[in-house]
């Protein structure tokens, strides 16, 4: 029913991605006056804006490991102890998560609810590139669509190192 005239979330985000990239992109050429590496920096301040928007996502998720590397050595004393009951093994360890506070999947559940993000970002990306949006060089780099695309913009075959080396050697 999406597909059929609704609006399909999974594109709306990733043309809400690739739409903030070209909005920084113009922000920076046309109000900072940055004409040159313009999609670049677009791309890294991006980039680091979102990042930064995940970061309470990414301190939850390292808290958790540290919390869960602490509680180690109380793990192996449970199985040690109940070496040979599995179930009281499974009890003890529940209590042990209760009485610190802990989950174990709170260490996940932040990479899997910042993997749409980065999709998006990768996606956004090649999508400018498809668009031919990023032919303009970044510094040492000859152009910004890198090895993906060929010269018919598909993306399976790729162009290996050529389009990197093409100028090298003063060819």
């Amino acid at each position: 029913a999406l597909s059929e005239g609704g609006i399909h979330p999974w594109r709306a985000w990733r043309s809400l991605v690739q739409g903030s990239i070209v909005a920084t992109h113009d922000f920076l050429y046309y109000t900072c006056g940055i004409k040159e590496n313009a999609y670049g920096f677009a791309i890294i301040l991006f980039t680091i804006g979102l990042r930064l928007a995940v970061a309470p996502l990414t301190w939850v998720q390292y808290s958790s490991t540290e919390r869960m590397k602490a509680m180690q050595p109380y793990m192996e004393q449970i199985k040690e102890r109940y070496a040979n009951d599995q179930q009281m093994q499974n009890i003890m360890t529940a209590k042990l998560y209760e009485d610190t506070d802990s989950n174990p999947l709170l260490g996940c559940l932040p990479a899997f609810l910042q993997i749409p993000v980065f999709i998006a970002l990768y996606r956004s990306i090649l999508n400018l590139a498809n668009e031919t949006a990023l032919e303009e060089p970044f510094f040492f780099l000859p152009s910004l669509e890198g090895p993906t695309l060929t010269e018919q913009l598909q993306l399976p075959q790729g162009r290996g190192m050529d389009w990197l080396t093409s100028n090298w050697g003063g060819e």
